[in-house]
């Protein structure tokens, strides 16, 4: 099955990529210290030298400090090392030679499983990047250096950044190897910095890819996401090459304008305005690279292609850890910081959009408008036009409150339209949910004296459509503004799974699950969506085995039904919803439905509640199943 999946996605061939394959050592892989070195010198007979000198001409053992350092000393060396006594040798090369004949073996028995599906088997060392240009699939170490240092991890990247590259109309799916503890944890940069998406990107130690139910997993997974994956990969790629047509578009027009024309600019309009030419021109600059970006054809039939993503099997939850979805919404809901620094200096120190706040933590002034509640926001709606004249047309800012909240899957609720999904205040992220009759109003005057304290901050300014749809619901309540509509955001989670033992005591898995909770809309009502690593199905499966004899009696069948292969899948695959509210209370039941439509409840979820405090009854609990206990790990 996964031999046909491969081959029908596309995935014929694979490189693997690993220092084992090197002929040669380097310095750095012998891992020999000064004193070995020293050794190796004093060790060498006559004819050793000999044969040296004879390979490195100049060879002079008053010299040894520095051959120790010299890769090129090294290649001699190691072209004669069946020359040179073993006495000598052993001293630096033993070592590697043996980890060698060890990660042979290992690469030798991984070709014959790669084959195994049916896929063409090609070998390279640290310098891979030759040898990528026709590979479907690559298998790359973590650390192409013998040492696992950091300039080690660094050239696997490089190397693999510039291969993608190379390849950026096709390029190859990517399994990550290593023998390094913690891959786990390393995975996350491997990915950013070499530039490959989660889709196509798989990360696994070397001692669990001898295990077929994870490789098979993991090539599933590759497999049947390969299209969708690819054509991810070609919009943003089209993107890239279409955003340098754009800017070159742009530049052209804006040649058409010199200075006669900023002149008229300023003397016909912006003099009217007030508005500093350097905040118009940026405005003009935006709005015609949109334009020109919306104009080219690549693009529009590459994201077109997105719609045509299979959605019959959900893609699996990968590498949560590494996922900040509230950032990304934040940068679509914001301008950078930077741009204020183009506002006009006349008028009032505040512009439409802006939104006023404490830093966290800090005390309200006294007789501010923030007494009484620090954790207050306040959004101006004042029309930008009206606050930057000289003098300004508004004598006072229309200033609207908000309340920040805490920025969980609990409190997000997608359906609310007066709430920002997050803010920023210092380094820490917020919602806030606006109260539209809750107004007020500062002059210039007391709105500078309010900015001048060091504890009150201008927290961020909203673009313009999302701060004209709060302003216009603040202002009518009968309507909003058509604006784009926020992602749905994700919050990383972990899952403490528990289980009833035969005393009727809820006994944890040693491991817990990593995950993202996902809120959205489904039907127009609040939905939420857990999702764990897929990476973990089979760890946690091997969890499950362990306690299934302590499990008590009443439970096991649960255990036993949640071991069935295509539930697993289900789990950490498609994953499940839940109703929130109930499961932050008495906890709500686990549904899952397999491929043939058959409902299975293999236990209950809690979420940030203790569960052993919501499950009291001993009867209840016997035979509760698994136990899901649910909690977020806090954003930065």
């Amino acid at each position: 099955m996964i031999a046909d999946l491969l081959e029908n996605c596309g995935i014929r061939t694979v490189l693997i990529v690993d220092d084992g394959y090197d002929e040669a050592p380097r310095l750095a892989d012998l891992g020999a210290t000064n004193p070995d070195w020293a050794t190796f010198f004093d060790d060498l007979t006559e004819d050793d030298e000999g044969a040296i000198a004879q390979a490195f001409p100049g060879f002079d053992l008053d010299d040894a400090d520095d051959y120790s350092k010299d890769e090129a000393f090294l290649q001699v060396v190691w072209a004669l090392k069946d020359e040179i006594s073993d006495q000598a040798t052993a001293h630096i090369l033993e070592t590697y030679e043996h980890d060698q004949q060890a990660m042979s073996r290992f690469l030798t028995e991984i070709e014959g499983v790669f084959a195994g599906y049916g896929l063409e088997v090609a070998r390279a060392g640290r310098d891979f990047v030759p040898h990528s240009a026709d590979a479907d699939l690559i298998l790359i170490d973590l650390f192409l250096g013998a040492q696992q240092a950091d300039d080690d991890m660094s050239r696997s990247i490089a190397g693999l950044k510039e291969v993608l590259e190379n390849r950026a109309d096709s390029p190859p799916a990517i399994i990550l190897m290593s023998s390094h503890r913690g891959i786990g944890q390393k995975r996350g940069r491997f990915r950013d910095e070499a530039g490959v998406f989660a889709s196509g990107f798989r990360a696994i130690s070397k001692d669990k890819l001898r295990d077929t139910p994870r490789r098979d997993q993991i090539l599933l997974e590759l497999a049947r996401h390969r299209a969708d994956s690819l054509k991810l990969s070609s919009f943003l790629q089209t993107w890239r090459v279409g955003m340098e047509q754009a800017v070159n578009a742009t530049s052209a027009d804006l040649r058409r304008l010199d200075l006669e024309d900023i002149a008229q600019l300023q003397s016909l309009l912006l003099d009217d305005e007030q508005e500093p030419r350097s905040s118009y021109m940026l405005d003009l600059v935006d709005r015609l690279l949109v334009h020109e970006l919306e104009g080219i054809g690549p693009i529009i039939t590459a994201a077109r292609a997105l719609d045509r993503m299979d959605s019959s099997h959900h893609p699996p939850n990968t590498m949560g850890d590494n996922k900040d979805n509230l950032n990304l919404i934040y940068k679509t809901l914001f301008v950078h910081p930077n741009r204020r620094r183009l506002d006009a200096k006349d008028g009032f120190p505040v512009r439409f959009g802006d939104i006023i706040a404490l830093k966290p933590n800090a005390a309200a002034p006294r007789g501010s408008i923030f007494s009484g509640n620090a954790d207050s926001v306040f959004l101006v709606a004042t029309p930008a036009c009206d606050l930057v004249r000289d003098p300004p047309a508004a004598k006072e800012a229309l200033l609207v409150e908000g309340e920040c909240l805490a920025i969980d899957a609990a409190a997000y609720d997608p359906r609310t339209p007066d709430t920002t999904i997050v803010i920023k205040r210092g380094n820490q992220k917020y919602g806030v949910k606006w109260k539209m009759k809750n107004l007020k109003t500062l002059t210039s005057t007391r709105l500078e004296n309010l900015l001048a304290k060091d504890d009150v901050i201008i927290a961020g300014r909203l673009r313009t459509d999302h701060a004209a749809q709060l302003q216009q619901s603040m202002l009518s309540g009968t309507g909003r503004l058509g604006v784009m509509a926020a992602m749905p955001t994700n919050y990383p989670i972990k899952a403490t799974i528990l289980l009833p033992n035969a005393e009727r005591t809820l006994v944890a898995l040693p491991e817990s699950l990593r995950g993202m909770c996902v809120v959205g809309r489904a039907n127009n009502n609040k939905a939420a969506r857990i999702g764990f690593d897929s990476s973990q199905l089979h760890d946690f499966a091997d969890a499950l085995r362990e306690f299934e004899q302590t499990t008590h009696e009443r439970s096991q069948e649960k255990l036993r039904g949640m071991l069935e292969p295509d539930r697993l899948n289900i789990l950490f695959a498609d994953g499940f919803q839940i109703d929130l509210t109930k499961a932050m209370g008495k906890g709500v039941e686990l549904k899952l439905k397999t491929a043939t439509d058959e409902e299975f409840k293999p236990g209950k979820v809690f979420y940030g509640v203790d569960a052993t405090l919501s499950v009291t009854d001993p009867k209840a609990l016997q035979s509760i199943g698994l136990v899901f206990e649910i909690s977020e790990k806090l954003q930065a």
